[in-house]
């Protein structure tokens, strides 16, 4: 089939194309080996795309069950265990104006002979510091953060939506009187002193 040719000689040539409301409509970065959508800052990047708004739409119409689909694929000649397959970051700008990721989103292959893979959600705690808070392994178990323990204090309520009821998970940190307790709670969070299951520290259930 013919085929049309820009920059058939590699010249460090910009390729622009221009829409009605954005003259950077399509922007060929030749310099930087990049395209950029609304923009011709490339920021390092392949593909850019910059406007305001939503931004991208993918759309399938596909006449079965499936919908569209996003597929971040990692191809590497020398693949091995711990890989990082796919990583979503969510960035933004700090009080200073400089680029910050918050959070991040990663598939990791975790055994390539076996196919299997991990999921890990991390979030940033400060400027200096940004780790996993939960994990996803192969067969469906959930770790949280990097030192197993749950990240959301001392209390994680599991709550029913059907009875409006709750099992209320509660820990003492105290090196004096650990203990772990489980208690029933109204819809609204309220627990019942009266209604609860204590293990201490030295094996006593009250």
């Amino acid at each position: 089939n013919p085929v049309m040719v820009f920059n058939e000689d590699s010249k460090d040539i910009n390729f622009r194309v221009e829409s009605n409301g954005n003259a950077n409509m399509l922007f060929v970065n030749a310099g930087e080996d990049g395209v950029v959508i609304g923009d011709t800052d490339t920021n390092s990047q392949i593909l850019r795309v910059k406007g305001a708004g939503d931004l991208v739409e993918l759309v399938s119409t596909n006449a079965g069950a499936g919908g569209a689909q996003l597929i971040l694929k990692h191809e590497s000649a020398s693949a091995a265990n711990a890989d990082s397959v796919g990583i979503i970051n969510f960035t933004g700008l700090d009080a200073g104006g400089n680029g910050t990721q918050y959070a991040s989103v990663t598939g990791v292959a975790t055994d390539i002979t076996n196919e299997r893979g991990n999921l890990i959600f991390g979030t940033r705690t400060s400027s200096s510091s940004f780790t996993t808070k939960l994990e996803i392994d192969f067969s469906g178990k959930i770790g949280v953060d990097s030192a197993g323990k749950i990240a959301v204090g001392n209390d994680l309520p599991i709550w029913s939506g059907q009875y409006g009821g709750a099992v209320f998970l509660k820990g003492n940190n105290s090196t004096a009187a650990r203990h772990f307790r489980a208690s029933i709670v109204d819809s609204n969070g309220a627990q019942d002193s009266s209604k609860h299951l204590t293990l201490d520290n030295d094996g006593d259930v009250t």
